[in-house]
């Protein structure tokens, strides 16, 4: 909910950052620390992505999230916080907004920012039976970089072995071999 920090260990829980105002992915080490009264903590620097343009159909905002992190690549947030922002970001619902907070992760970045919308308010509402007071960014707040993606004519992507940074577009890998695969995971 806003307002709490949710403290949990694994990595890909940071979706619930959706509906909650912060949390932080804590590794096995940093929970022994805070047992014995002392954790070091960094405070992020900040990227802002802004995501732009309507989804053709059959694209999804796991695609808009695996096009980002082809051009971002896993190391792109090393230690750094990301707010997502634009018209496209504007209209996704809780659940695009859980798949692009919760792949944050694969760019080691250390926590996402969404600013709620109305869908987002009403979800949280109808849950917590209390009016929602979101905590926003200041109008003059600093960015390390800014990254502008326009996603009008993106294709369905798919990730590519070995790295969830070697994606391409499904027309690409049409026709492939393929012997093995995943379908679907908690980020879909």
């Amino acid at each position: 909910m806003p307002s709490t920090i949710v403290e949990k260990i694994f990595a890909h829980a940071s979706g619930e950052k959706t509906v909650s105002s912060g949390d932080k992915v804590w590794a096995d080490i940093d929970l022994v620390a805070m047992r014995y009264g002392k954790l070091w903590c960094r405070v992020p620097e900040i990227m802002k992505i802004i995501v732009s343009g309507k989804l053709k159909e059959f694209v999804t905002p796991k695609d808009v999230i695996l096009r980002i992190i082809k051009h971002l690549g896993t190391d792109g947030l090393s230690y750094k916080a990301v707010k997502f922002e634009g018209d496209t970001i504007e209209n996704l619902g809780v659940d695009g907004r859980i798949t692009l907070l919760s792949m944050v992760t694969e760019m080691d970045g250390r926590i996402g920012f969404i600013k709620p919308n109305k869908k987002v308010i009403d979800f949280l509402s109808k849950r917590s039976g209390g009016e929602i007071k979101p905590v926003e960014s200041d109008e003059d707040a600093e960015y390390l970089d800014v990254f502008e993606l326009d996603v009008s004519s993106l294709e369905p992507q798919v990730a590519c072995p070995h790295s969830p940074d070697n994606v391409k577009n499904v027309r690409e890998v049409e026709g492939t071999l393929v012997s093995q695969v995943f379908i679907g995971s908690r980020t879909d």
